[in-house]
């Protein structure tokens, strides 16, 4: 499972166990910190990778697309729009 299906994941399950989104208010923060703990334990992964993974799906759809594994030379096409073409030679 590559990473950005793991934050996929993640995000379906916050969604389905309520998890609020956003910093905690007076009272909310330790339900969702129990919340995500509970989520961490049913992946067996720890906390912390729990957080990194789900801030994946933040990120803008370009870099999303560099989490995924190459798709026949989907990430050779994205690099020609951003490097120079002397860099790439003859490809």
């Amino acid at each position: 499972m590559t990473p950005m299906e793991q934050a996929r994941l993640i995000r379906r399950l916050k969604e389905q166990y309520h998890v609020k989104p956003g910093r905690p208010w007076e009272g909310q923060g330790t339900a969702n910190s129990a919340k995500m703990a509970e989520l961490a334990q049913i992946l067996e992964i720890p906390e912390r990778t729990l957080r990194r993974l789900d801030r994946l799906n933040d990120l803008i759809p370009a870099l999303q697309a560099l989490a995924e594994p190459p798709l026949r030379g989907g990430h050779l096409l994205l690099a020609r729009n951003y490097v120079e073409p002397t860099f790439l030679g003859a490809v």
